[in-house]
């Protein structure tokens, strides 16, 4: 068979990328330092998702939240 574990996913191998975790973790601080209500909760998400990356699906979705909208585009700030 083909014995694919959980470890071997594209989301798990996307979640245990150091350079990405690292990545994030300066990301969220970095949004830490204008402390917006919308940048605090994208704070607090970000590290909720490097603590869950032993659960990569939640860590993903969580992730996912930060940066796209509901229905999967990145947001962009209104032309004035």
């Amino acid at each position: 068979m083909l014995q694919v574990t959980i470890s071997d996913t594209p989301v798990a191998t996307f979640i245990a990328d150091k350079p990405l975790v690292a990545a994030l973790t300066r990301y969220a601080q970095l949004i830490g330092t204008h402390p917006t209500k919308t940048h605090l909760d994208h704070q607090r998400t970000l590290d909720q998702a490097l603590v869950q990356r032993d659960l990569p699906e939640k860590a993903f979705d969580s992730i996912r939240r930060v940066f796209l909208t509901a229905s999967g585009e990145h947001p962009r700030a209104p032309i004035k």
